[in-house]
Formats: structure tokens, C-alpha cells, sequence
């Protein structure tokens, strides 16, 4: 009698090995159909079969989307091992992607980004999104800002350890996306030539981010005030109803009410 229990992938059908994936109700999955979902473990791990299914679903959806991306911002990180960051600024959506050219990544949309944090040492040292506008002014004062700002005021610590750019989604599937931007480097020295290339690599995705939510708050506030234009026509053509004697004092009244959220 065997003492390990056999697993089959509940979605490919795959007896599963040693290597698995297991989901929110200790599920294992596959690694073809764990790889499908394009997720971190992380996660996945917080799936279940229901929303995973989901996921495959609007990653279906998707590609058509894809096909129809044209890169308009590019930022690459790291050499071995890189993460290629683009946005197709028409379409509304961006990909991060570990392929120079990636069959079907998953596309967030620009609503999607939430917030965006560069860390050293896990320290913050800029973000943005969800408010510190006085640090994403220093930030995104050009080219270099960052640099000079934490080589030229803040050499304290001789070695760093990490400097990761954590990046926050408002997406039912993933909500992190957790960027090494010292590659295979366990330390480096700060004020060092490698050092000043780390730094203005995380300043690049940084600036990339930073151009996806302003562009995703100029949408939001373009909407706004054609909801608002279009509630003042249609409040003006009742009010020329109620002129003519059309409709009565309370069904412009309540008309009103209702255009105006009242």
C-alpha cells in the first residue's frame, strides 16, 4: 500500500508529482495549469477552484486585447533573469513579463494600479499612488531625482541588502507584484557604480509607474465631468419641457433629483 495519496490537477485532469501547486483549500494543481493562471504563489495560493476558474477565463478575454498591444513605454530590470515592464498607453493596459516577448501575459489596466513603493532595505524611500505627495514630487522631479537624492543625502548605510519596487493592485487575482531590482547581487555597496545602476533602474519603473496613474487619474477625472456635462444637458432639456408645459413642477423636481444624485 502506497503511503503517499495520489493528486490529480482538478482542471487538466494530470496525475500531480512532487512538484505542485496547492490553492486556498490545500488543492494541488499542476504546473502547466499553475503556469496557465500566470500568478506568483503567493496568490495563488489564496485561490480557490472557482476563482482560479475565473482567472483563466478573463485571461481568455485577454489575449484578443493583446493582440491588438502596440508597446508605447518600455522599462527593462535586470540583466539575467529580467522583467520586462510595457504599456500600451491607447489601450489603457500594461504587462510585466519575465519574456522578451511574451505569448499571453496577464494585462492590468490602469485603474488597476493602486500604489507603487521603492524600498531599500525595507525602508521606503519613494512611492506613489495613494497619497506622500511631497515624496513623489521629489521623486518625479526628472531624471536622476532618486538617485540623487538618496546618494547625494543619505549614505548612512555602507551595504545594502535589497531594493525592491513593491507595486500594489486593485485586481481580483493578484494584488502584489514584488520587483528585485539587484538581480542576483545579495549586497552592494552604497555610492557604488552598481549601486547608482540599481537605483536608476528602480527610478526607471518608478517614472513608468508613475506615467500609468496619471494617466489613469486624467481618465477618471475626463469621465467625471462628461458624466457632469451630460447631466446638465439632459437637466437643461427638462427644464425646456417644463417651460413648455410638457411636464409638471414635480417631474422636473424629481428628474432633477435623479441627475443630480440629490
Amino acid at each position: 500500500m502506497s503511503l503517499w495519496k495520489k493528486e490529480y490537477c482538478p482542471f487538466c485532469g494530470t496525475k500531480v508529482g512532487l512538484l505542485k501547486y496547492r490553492m486556498q483549500d490545500n488543492i494541488a494543481v499542476c504546473p502547466t495549469c499553475f503556469a496557465k493562471a500566470d500568478l506568483d504563489e503567493e496568490s495563488f495560493k489564496l485561490m480557490n477552484i472557482d476563482t482560479l476558474s475565473e482567472c483563466y477565463e478573463k485571461r481568455k478575454k485577454d489575449l484578443e486585447l493583446f493582440r491588438q498591444f502596440r508597446a508605447t513605454n518600455e522599462v527593462k530590470i535586470g540583466l539575467f533573469g529580467a522583467q520586462y515592464f510595457r504599456e500600451d498607453a491607447n489601450l489603457g493596459t500594461w504587462y510585466v513579463s519575465s519574456s522578451k516577448k511574451p505569448d499571453n501575459p496577464t494585462l492590468f489596466r490602469h485603474e488597476e494600479l493602486a500604489h507603487f513603493e521603492l524600498l531599500e532595505d525595507g525602508n521606503s524611500v519613494a512611492s506613489g499612488g495613494l497619497g506622500r505627495a511631497a515624496v513623489g514630487g521629489i521623486l518625479f522631479g526628472g531624471v536622476g531625482a532618486v538617485v540623487g537624492a538618496v546618494t547625494g543625502g543619505k549614505i548612512t548605510k555602507k551595504v545594502l541588502t535589497s531594493l525592491e519596487v513593491v507595486i500594489i493592485l486593485n485586481n481580483p487575482y493578484r494584488k502584489k507584484i514584488t520587483v528585485n531590482c539587484m538581480g542576483m547581487d545579495k549586497s552592494v555597496k552604497s555610492g557604488s557604480m552598481m549601486y547608482k545602476q540599481y537605483m536608476q533602474e528602480a527610478h526607471n519603473l518608478m517614472m513608468f509607474l508613475h506615467g500609468i496613474k496619471a494617466r489613469a487619474n486624467a481618465t477618471s477625472s475626463f469621465r467625471e465631468s462628461s458624466t457632469a456635462a451630460s447631466s446638465a444637458d439632459e437637466l437643461l432639456k427638462f427644464k425646456n419641457l417644463l417651460d413648455m408645459g410638457v411636464i409638471t413642477e414635480e417631474e422636473f423636481a424629481i428628474k432633477k433629483k435623479q441627475l443630480l444624485n440629490l
